[in-house]
């Protein structure tokens, strides 16, 4: 909770608000900041497959019938906000509660609803709260020209936090190719 706090905290000093002591106060800025962190929350998560994010599991099979044009249902994991891909490319609908697909076993990639914003990497902090800080301009500030600049801000930190969270992972070894090895 402290932690979300400090993401409303980062949106409303970036639109030269106060600060909040907590989400629980009776304040406007609180008020909003409990309104709209969640709904941004899920947005920034859904814009990029997050390596903090992500996670795979093995779909539990439903009993009851799948759509016509496909062989089996299984039940979509609780916490998934958004399914990315079925192991070896599966083709694949996501429909509410359900995945479906001809896959026997399925196993999904997906991206997680992570809650704790302890666990979010710094630059995704920092989009996540210009992300709030456009919600919150014109409720709290009473300006559309802040709304404007805070979402152009979050474009560019969504930008950078997007290529930050793809340089991570080990780099590829050296592929041993023949005519390379044969030039040695």
């Amino acid at each position: 909770m402290a932690a979300d706090v400090a993401v409303c905290n980062l949106a409303l000093t970036a639109l030269g608000h106060e600060a909040v002591s907590s989400l629980d106060e009776r304040s406007k800025a609180a008020g909003l900041c409990r309104l709209h962190l969640a709904t941004a929350r899920r947005e920034l998560l859904e814009a990029h497959n997050w390596a903090f994010a992500t996670a795979v599991a093995d779909l539990a099979q439903l009993a009851s019938p799948p759509p016509s044009h496909w062989a089996l249902a299984y039940r979509r994991p609780p916490d998934c906000l958004k399914a990315r891909a079925l192991q070896d490319g599966a083709p694949f609908e996501a429909a509410g509660d359900m995945i479906f697909t001809d896959r026997e076993k399925a196993r999904l990639t997906y991206t997680r609803d992570v809650h704790e914003a302890a666990l979010f990497p710094p630059s995704f902090v920092r989009a996540l709260s210009f992300l709030l800080a456009s919600l919150l301009a014109v409720p709290l500030m009473q300006s559309q020209r802040l709304e404007r600049s805070m979402t152009e801000r979050c474009a560019a930190l969504l930008e950078a936090a997007r290529e930050a969270d793809a340089d991570q992972g080990a780099p590829a070894g050296d592929e041993h190719v023949a005519w390379v090895e044969a030039r040695r």
